[in-house]
């Protein structure tokens, strides 16, 4: 499997950011949206993601982080 693309950032307006990503396995379309100032703790200041984002799944934080979403996951790593 190749590596996903980057789920795409749309940020509306200044308050919140969009992560969008459509999975290749299931055509499911995924969308979180977070508040910025979370968004800036992560992406900008590093904090860990599990901290700033209690809320949001396990599959959630991991698409942000990787791009991956849960089938594609299982599908990468089915063989482990």
């Amino acid at each position: 499997m190749m590596s996903p693309k980057p789920p795409a950032i749309d940020s509306p307006d200044t308050n919140t950011v969009r992560f969008s990503r459509t999975c290749r396995i299931t055509g499911d379309h995924f969308l979180i949206e977070v508040p910025y100032k979370q968004y800036k703790k992560w992406a900008i200041d590093k904090q860990l993601i599990q901290d700033v984002f209690p809320g949001l799944s396990n599959e959630e934080r991991e698409l942000m982080v990787t791009g991956y979403t849960p089938e594609e996951w299982k599908e990468l790593f089915s063989e482990f």
